[in-house]
């Protein structure tokens, strides 16, 4: 196990932030950090799901493991403790309904949907365990499961190829006044382009996909910083709604 995930994994457990990483210690490219990250879901218990994303059509794309431990059903309470920052984003969730196992040939985007057997609205719960977030380096954040800290699931429901990614309208709404309202606002434009990269080459190749594991599919309205005690809901057009309430 690395220095990197040991570190990583001390600051989860105890709930406290990581001031920064000696050079001996820090990721030296995307490679180590991606490593890291999978030594990390590791022992930190079963993978629950994936996130995705990328900036634009051509832009690079990232991913990591979430931890199942960080699951909850909405609507949720979401306790203060262990959680330096709540910052929160509206996004659409499809679950795997069987395995995807790694294979020389890569999946192909109809491979991909049909291994879907659910679509369902998710809140995602940002956190951070270095104190300088946002201003430290991508690979830290890589490996720090993407400034991952929980995962609020809305109904789940059938015919997921029957959702159109294209047409989305996402509402985030904070202590009942809306904060943001966006009409297909997923910043990778194309939605599955980064959740392919995630199955074919990303860590979801290096720890396989599994049936009931559920994948994220990127912001729909930003990232808002929330303060203790608050409501937050999210509501997908067409989809749902889903709802945490911050101790």
């Amino acid at each position: 196990m690395s220095a990197l995930s040991m570190r990583l994994e001390e600051a989860y457990r105890g709930g406290r932030m990581l001031d920064g990483l000696e050079p001996d210690v820090a990721p030296a490219d995307l490679a180590a950090a991606y490593a890291a990250q999978a030594e990390l879901a590791a022992r930190l218990g079963p993978v629950g799901g994936w996130k995705s994303g990328a900036k634009g059509l051509t832009g690079p794309m990232a991913g990591s493991a979430l931890p199942a431990s960080g699951f909850a059903a909405s609507p949720a309470r979401i306790p203060a403790q262990g959680l330096n920052r709540r910052g929160v984003e509206v996004e659409v969730a499809f679950r795997f309904g069987r395995d995807l196992p790694a294979r020389e040939r890569p999946y192909s985007r109809d491979e991909l949907i049909a291994a879907f057997d659910a679509v369902m609205p998710a809140l995602e719960v940002v956190d951070s365990r270095f104190a300088n977030y946002p201003d430290i380096p991508t690979a830290w954040q890589v490996a720090d499961f993407q400034n991952h800290a929980r995962l609020v699931l809305g109904e789940a429901r059938p015919d997921p190829a029957g959702f159109n990614l294209d047409d989305v309208f996402a509402t985030l709404t904070v202590d009942g006044e809306v904060r943001v309202e966006q009409a297909n606002g997923n910043p990778a434009v194309d939605a599955l382009r980064p959740v392919l990269w995630l199955v074919n080459e990303g860590p979801g190749r290096t720890l396989g996909i599994q049936a009931g594991q559920v994948v994220t599919t990127g912001t729909l309205t930003g990232l808002i910083f929330v303060p203790p005690g608050s409501r937050v809901e999210g509501e997908v057009r067409h989809l749902g709604r889903v709802e945490a309430v911050f101790d």
